[in-house]
């Protein structure tokens, strides 16, 4: 059986696989590109459904430490109770500008 590529694909993958490379940090990088100042929107690049509002960030000194949050469901418009952010030190977030471009939610 021959498979063919479909070029369209492969190079929205590349795309995306570029972006990726470009853009994905952790959550202390994130805080202190954004002039360690928090609030700020980050989402996981394995979530489809959820961002997540940090609200406050303790460093350790050494490019980790732990932030703390809101996460929230974009599908139904929902904040889960605040806390602590598990994987914040892992390099698979990035910064989102808003939660989304519909909504009226302000983070502030």
């Amino acid at each position: 059986m021959d498979k063919k590529i479909d070029k369209d694909k492969m190079e929205k993958l590349d795309n995306f696989l570029d972006f990726i490379k470009l853009n994905v940090t952790n959550i202390f990088q994130i805080w202190e590109a954004n002039g360690q100042k928090t609030p700020f929107i980050a989402k996981r690049v394995t979530w489809s459904n959820f961002l997540v509002i940090v609200d406050k960030v303790e460093p350790n000194g050494k490019g980790y430490g732990v932030a703390y949050g809101r996460l929230y469901d974009t599908r139904y418009k929902t904040f889960k109770p605040y806390g602590k952010i598990a994987n914040a030190g892992t390099y698979s977030w990035v910064y989102k500008d808003k939660i989304d471009r519909f909504s009226s939610i302000s983070i502030y």
